[in-house]
């Protein structure tokens, strides 16, 4: 069992016309079936941003001896490991600030949304 495949179900809910052009391609041997599509459409989606998520290892495990250990704290003292401005600085009319956090007592944190 421990050379099994580690594998997660997922529901993805699309459009007939999407499983209709899906079906197309299964239908003239592009792919064996639809799971066939799914898989090779996210492996080509995940290569093309192969760069953004080795950056992104890159940056945990460069901060993960700092989480570990602020994870200890919080653990011990109750303390969140992200704190709200707010929270910090309880008198700095921070309350609307939604998208930025303190990561234990030094390190600013914002929140970056990118485009999809």
């Amino acid at each position: 069992m421990a050379d099994m495949e580690r594998t997660e179900k997922i529901t993805i809910n699309l459009g007939p016309v999407d499983l209709g052009q899906i079906d197309l391609l299964v239908q003239e041997g592009f792919y064996s079936n639809r799971t066939d599509f799914i898989r090779t459409a996210i492996r080509n989606h995940l290569s093309t941003h192969s760069d953004a998520v080795k950056q992104a290892v890159a940056l945990r495990m460069r901060f993960a001896p700092r989480i570990l250990a602020l994870a200890e704290t919080s653990a011990a003292t109750g303390e969140p490991i992200l704190r709200q401005l707010a929270y910090v600085f309880p008198d700095g009319g921070y309350e609307n600030v939604k998208d930025q956090f303190l990561m234990g007592d030094d390190l600013l944190a914002r929140i970056i949304h990118r485009g999809r």
